[in-house]
């Protein structure tokens, strides 16, 4: 019985063919400028920005802070009260909720106090006044 290393391979021509007829058009492709740029030809450039001295974003404040729209409750027992109606789908603004708690207008920067679990976070407000409270919102 021969041994297949022995044996001359046929295929081996036909393979090397296979594989340039698949890879040539793929190439072609990549060296005519249309490939995987996402522009057409009519399209224009796009123009980068010019750099000057000015930046073009206000450098944001070092720490945790709480965004507009947090929840900011006084107390942590307001907080759960607060979490209960939510999740029984009552709106606690339309039934007037705890007293003790608020929607932040602006973003405020927060020292953390304390965290009874992932949703209650004990805080201390940065900013001007100086508060101390309890927020649902997500701080790393």
């Amino acid at each position: 019985m021969p041994s297949i290393l022995a044996r001359p391979c046929r295929r081996g021509p036909l393979l090397l063919l296979a594989i340039f007829l698949i890879g040539a058009p793929a190439q072609a492709h990549a060296q005519s400028g249309r490939g995987h740029t996402g522009r057409q030809k009519t399209q224009q450039p796009t123009q980068q920005p010019s750099q000057s001295g000015t930046p073009s974003a206000p450098e944001a404040k070092p720490g945790p802070r709480l965004e507009a729209g947090a929840i900011f409750c006084q107390s942590r027992d307001d907080l759960v009260r607060y979490q209960a109606a939510v999740s029984e789908g009552a709106s606690p603004k339309a039934e007037g909720g705890p007293p003790q708690c608020r929607r932040l207008e602006k973003p405020v920067g927060v020292q953390i106090l304390d965290r009874d679990g992932p949703s209650r976070t004990q805080i201390a407000t940065t900013d001007e006044p100086k508060l101390t409270g309890w927020t649902n919102a997500y701080l790393p």
